[in-house]
């Protein structure tokens, strides 16, 4: 599935869509966790832990960058939300939905 959409609907259902979805998985609102002594991270969540969300806009060319032609992967580099690192641990999953003005949007 493209996690490009056209704007048939309203960004905001799918935003409290999503929302409401991750409250199920509350896991994914947590840290992925390095223990020296432990060749696999863990995922440990605490309850102020939260999912970031951010929105963004582009003007970049929608059809171009949702469509079949090959382009350079750094022009989705914009769409890709940052994860929080740090030297023990980072956020296990981030979203950013992309608004493309009068054209759609991506959730990335």
């Amino acid at each position: 599935n493209s996690p490009f959409l056209r704007l048939s609907h309203r960004p905001q259902s799918q935003i409290l869509s999503l929302s409401s979805c991750l409250s199920h998985y509350l896991p994914l609102a947590g840290k992925l966790i390095w223990d020296p002594l432990d060749p696999k991270p863990s995922i440990v969540y605490s309850p102020n832990d939260a999912v970031s969300f951010t929105v963004a806009e582009s003007n970049a060319d929608f059809s171009h960058l949702s469509g079949n032609e090959a382009f350079p992967p750094s022009d989705l580099y914009p769409l890709v939300p940052e994860l929080r690192v740090s030297d023990d641990s980072a956020s296990a999953v981030s979203f950013q939905v992309t608004l493309f003005p009068n054209q759609g949007f991506c959730i990335g």
